[in-house]
């Protein structure tokens, strides 16, 4: 009986936990975009980036880059159905877990993550 009732509450858990990781992968997505909008509207004040150039944002350490390393997309969410809504298209690369953000500034000051 012991067993069964544990069987019982794991096959509950994990979808609910999954679900849960899902949400927080989303979560961390739409704050890195943020994060990289932020970062160029920085960098273009104070005139170390410039307008309609394409740079590539490290989530992990904050950072904009004119090169992109083996870049093949971004996200940690590992379906890109929602990639319109998080702000940045492409699909993971590697382990799902892409750290780079491509985003550039029109000089009308509209931000478009890539």
């Amino acid at each position: 009986i012991v067993v069964a009732i544990i069987g019982i509450l794991t096959g509950v858990a994990i979808p609910m936990f999954r679900e849960q990781l899902n949400k927080a992968k989303v979560a961390v997505d739409m704050a890195n975009v943020r994060a990289a909008k932020s970062a160029i509207s920085a960098n273009i004040l104070i005139g170390l980036a410039d307008y309609d150039t394409v740079y590539y944002y490290d989530a992990p350490s904050g950072n904009l880059y004119t090169v992109s390393n083996e870049i093949a997309g971004y996200g940690q969410y590992e379906n890109n159905d929602r990639a319109e809504e998080i702000g940045a298209s492409g699909y993971p690369k590697f382990n799902k877990n892409a750290n780079y953000i491509s985003i550039s500034m029109s000089s009308d000051h509209e931000i478009t993550a890539h």
